[in-house]
């Protein structure tokens, strides 16, 4: 039976190319295969793939035959053969590529004009009977003429309320990502839910629980009291709904990061069996999602905050086995060695390791940021020129050459970097900043305070990453 229709996404997740990890499509869910066809025959299994071969093998049997056969006129052949090659084609089309829902009506339409054809011409042998002619049969047809229209009703109005609470989804992010109105944002996913049900809403109002309960954290005028009562309560929605996702569609790798995530921002605060409950999650999500080196780097976050550095290195060691160049994974790795004080370890492994991996473009921006860190500007000036030769866009490498640049007094050179990384990233107003300085003659940071002047520090790489995460809602 196959995996079932609409799940060629949790296919995918189970089976993708090991390769597709060094593109841009890494972190890319994909809905559908090659084409309509293969896709269908993924979700509907060996019965589907006969149930094609049936009909493909029937459609090409009776219009080569017909195409063959016809004599009675031209008109009549150009008939058979314009709706016959019209169908062939959008039907091939549906073979290699994946449609929209346009062409495949079309495909349809065209298909049973085909079939009127053939009958018309008397290409194609038909049977009739009459429903008037038997009163039994008669009776029993309108009975069954009755229920499909009530059944096609009740498909109606399910499909209604399907597009009502995509429409109420649509406003419920509009709320949160445009006005930042938390009560609004909620107040359409409750109505979404009531309409129509699914993970992503569910996932949606858990975030609107974190989000609650990270403005609660943030109030300084609360009792102890009542901000223990909100705390439980916005973490028990948040919990619940979460659950109520992977309730829907516990195949889904995102819904099992969403409940991760909830159980891993109160871990810092030492919450009982929280480590257990996110590390559980993860696990989970490993398990339908075995090849997305985005979960090893959520579990390194999870085992730094629960303070285990060698779990997190072992986990990041893993993101970087299936993704080479992740950033996120090079630079939180780099964090975690500076913070234990093994720069000058972490920074001869790297050199040794670039000399068997001279087109590792990963290994050499992290070695270029290690010795970043360790105020080695020219070293890390060799590293990253290596990275950028191997990959001319990668802005996180361009952004430390630049710095490295500047800290030796070649301005011209670090204006070049962050010019070309203004070019890819023209949203990103640090490096607007940064390139304004340098113009100026300044250093890449002047008049910026502490810790905004140090990007090895943050938690994260300066320049974000595309398909770097999944949806949030």
């Amino acid at each position: 039976m196959g995996a079932g229709p609409n799940r060629f996404t949790n296919e995918w997740s189970l089976y993708k190319p090991d390769v597709l990890n060094n593109t841009i499509f890494w972190s890319t869910d994909f809905n559908a295969g090659v084409g309509l066809v293969p896709t269908i025959i993924v979700t509907t299994g060996l019965i589907g793939l006969l149930a094609w071969l049936f009909f493909f093998g029937s459609f090409l049997y009776l219009g080569v035959r017909a195409a063959l056969s016809f004599s009675s006129g031209r008109v009549s052949q150009y008939l058979v053969l314009s709706s016959f090659l019209s169908v062939f084609y959008l039907w091939l089309f549906s073979v290699l590529y994946v449609p929209n829902v346009t062409i495949v009506s079309l495909a349809f339409l065209l298909t049973g004009l085909f079939v009127s054809v053939l009958i018309r011409e008397n290409g194609s042998r038909s049977i009739e009977f009459s429903l008037l002619g038997n009163p039994k049969l008669g009776f029993a047809s309108v009975l069954v003429l009755i229920l499909l229209i009530v059944a096609s009703a009740a498909f109606g109005y399910l499909f209604v309320g399907k597009t009502l609470s995509l429409i109420q989804f649509q406003k419920a992010l509009v709320a949160m990502n445009s006005q930042g109105n938390i009560d609004a944002s909620e107040a359409a996913l409750t109505k979404a839910i009531s309409l129509n049900s699914s993970d992503v809403y569910y996932r949606g109002m858990s975030q609107i629980a974190i989000a609650r309960l990270s403005n609660l954290l943030q109030q300084q005028n609360l009792s102890p009291d009542a901000a223990r009562t909100q705390f439980t309560t916005f973490m028990g929605n948040a919990i619940q709904n979460a659950k109520l996702a992977i309730s829907y569609d516990g195949t889904n790798y995102v819904n099992w990061l969403n409940l991760g995530g909830i159980y891993e921002a109160v871990v810092p605060l030492g919450i009982n069996g929280a480590y257990d409950e996110a590390n559980k999650a993860y696990q989970q999500a490993l398990q339908v999602s075995p090849k997305n080196p985005l979960i090893y780097y959520t579990l390194a976050r999870l085992e730094v905050a629960n303070k285990d550095t060698k779990k997190a290195r072992d986990s990041l060691n893993k993101a970087l086995a299936l993704k080479s160049d992740y950033t996120d994974a090079l630079f939180f790795l780099s964090q975690i060695e500076a913070s234990e004080g093994n720069i000058g370890e972490a920074i001869n492994r790297a050199d040794q390791v670039s000399l068997l991996a001279p087109d590792n473009i990963g290994l050499f921006f992290q070695l270029g940021l290690l010795k970043y860190t360790a105020r080695d500007y020219p070293g890390a000036i060799i590293a990253l020129e290596r990275a950028t030769a191997l990959s001319p866009d990668y802005a996180n490498a361009m952004y430390f050459l630049g710095l490295s640049y500047d800290k030796v007094g070649r301005k011209n050179d670090a204006i070049k970097q962050f010019t070309r990384i203004g070019e890819l990233n023209p949203d990103n107003q640090e490096v607007k900043n940064i390139l304004k300085n340098l113009m100026a003659g300044k250093e890449a940071f002047a008049n910026v305070p502490p810790p905004n002047n140090a990007p090895e520090k943050k938690k994260t790489p300066p320049i974000k990453e595309t398909n770097q995460t999944p949806e949030s809602l």
